[in-house]
């Protein structure tokens, strides 16, 4: 399981406490497409 996944799973997770947790990833990646795929996922800015 990457982050993104980790992302998704806390999101949908049936108890929603868990779903309002800020999420904030710390990455490598640089380019554009991935930051907006994380904040698509559901990663706080």
């Amino acid at each position: 399981m990457n982050g993104l996944q980790l992302v998704r799973e806390i999101h949908k997770a049936p108890n929603k406490d868990l779903a309002l947790i800020p999420t904030i990833m710390l990455t490598a990646r640089q380019s554009e497409q991935g930051i907006i795929h994380g904040l698509k996922t559901g990663v706080d800015d």
